[in-house]
This record gives structure tokens, sequence and C-alpha cells, in this order.
């Protein structure tokens, strides 16, 4: 089942604007050591990219998996996604190790790790260029077509998507960062006494109202994060177009 070409046009106009965002994301942690998550705006970068190119292939310069010669860009883009896969997965055995349990939605990891993984099916779905590929993937065959996969894929993509929009509100904005330096020392004379300490290892006092997404900054790093609600939205995104992309397959 296709959808409907506007509708198609808009996500991957949408895919690609996300894109260039994270791609900026990128350059902005490079040039100003502003803390992000670089691994979770590069996958973004390269999700953005190839789902246009699903979605639309005119609107990207390469051959797209349903045009003539896509084969091998849809093969490149399989291991690309494939080793984004394998990552993340280390990330999540790794945080899982450290802490004794999972953490999905607070560090991204989990999530991404399907995202990822669920890009590779996608890919092994689209039309091949013999056939009509009209403006949405299409199935080849029952082979690498299983509509319960991709029906609980969507599901938990909406999911995601509907927990990270009700946590959007709750996290801190950019102008509670304060650098430890500027926490004032109480105006006695003598020796300014050391900063008590939090349970969290943070100074009191910088600590905001509101929870920072992990892998960003705490207040007391020396510069501060890089729109954590921001990037929440480039996840609510990837993830919405990404549930279109799965419905409209099965």
């Amino acid at each position: 089942m296709a959808g409907p070409a506007w509708l198609a046009d808009s996500f991957a106009a949408l895919m690609l604007l996300t894109a260039l965002y994270c791609a900026g994301r990128l350059v902005l942690t490079w040039t100003q050591r502003r803390p992000t998550e670089p691994d979770v705006d590069l996958v973004h970068v390269l999700m953005g990219v190839a789902m246009a190119g699903i979605l639309v292939p005119r609107l990207v310069p390469l051959p797209g998996p349903a045009q003539p010669g896509g084969a091998v860009w849809a093969g490149a883009w399989s291991l690309v996604f494939g080793l984004a896969t394998a990552w993340f997965a280390g990330r999540v055995a790794l945080s899982y190790r450290a802490t004794g349990r999972l953490r999905p939605a607070g560090s991204h990891h989990l999530p991404h790790l399907i995202m990822s993984g669920t890009m590779v099916y996608m890919l092994a779905t689209v039309a091949p260029a013999d056939q009509p590929a009209g403006t949405v993937m299409a199935a080849t065959g029952p082979a690498v077509h299983f509509p319960l996969l991709a029906l609980i894929l969507a599901q938990f993509m909406v999911g995601y998507v509907m927990w990270t929009a009700d946590r959007l509100p709750t996290l801190a904005r950019v102008s509670a960062w304060r650098p430890a330096a500027a926490v004032l020392a109480p105006a006695t004379p003598g020796p300014v006494p050391a900063l008590a300490s939090s349970t969290a290892g943070r100074p009191v006092g910088t600590v905001p109202a509101a929870p920072w997404p992990a892998g960003f900054s705490s207040p007391t790093a020396p510069r501060p994060p890089l729109s954590p609600r921001l990037a929440s939205c480039c996840n609510i995104v990837m993830g919405l177009v990404m549930a279109y992309m799965l419905i409209v397959s099965l």
C-alpha cells in the first residue's frame, strides 16, 4: 500500500531538514565544544537522507534503493545501519553492565538500536527498480516482507514518539545551565568552605529543576549543552516518519 504523494513529499522534505539540522549540531559540537550526543546526531543525518530517498527518490542526488542501480546503494545503506545497530547494541550492553538496568528512553540507546534495525528491515522491503516504485516503498515479496514485524515496530515507534513528546516539557532549558564557577560562595570571612555535594555528585544549587537527557552535560559543565529539547524533537520526527513508512509498507 502506498500513501499519497503529497504526504510522502512532505515527510521526505522534513527528513532532509532534520538531517541538515543534525549535521549542523555535529559541526557546532566540533567547533564550539558544545555537549551533545554525536553518535545519535550522526545516525539522524544518515537516517534522514536514507528515508528521504526511500520516500521520494528524486530528492536525493544518489540513486535511491528503488531507482536503477540502487541495489548497490541499498546494500551500502543496509551495511551502514547494520553497523549503527551493532554500535547502539554495544552502548546498551555497556549501560546495563554499569547500572544493572536498562534505561531505553533516557539514553536513547535502545530506541536508536531498534530504529537502526528498522532501517535495515525497510531497506530490505524497498521495491526493485523494474517495478513501479511510486512515491513510497513497496514490498519485494514475502521472503523479506514480514507484516507482523512491521506492525510491532510501528507500534514501538508510536509509543516512543508519545513518550518523548510527553516528556519534552519537563526537559531543562539551556537557560537553566549555570557553570560551577558561577555558584555564589557564602559571604563569610575566612577561607571559602568546599561546596557540599548532592547525591548525584553535583554541587548544591547548580542542579536544574528539570531533568537533563543522558549524554548531555550537567549544569556544572564548562559549556552549555546544545538544545536538548530540539534533540528530542528530532527523535519525535524520526519516530513519526518511520512509523508512517512501516504502516504504508503493510
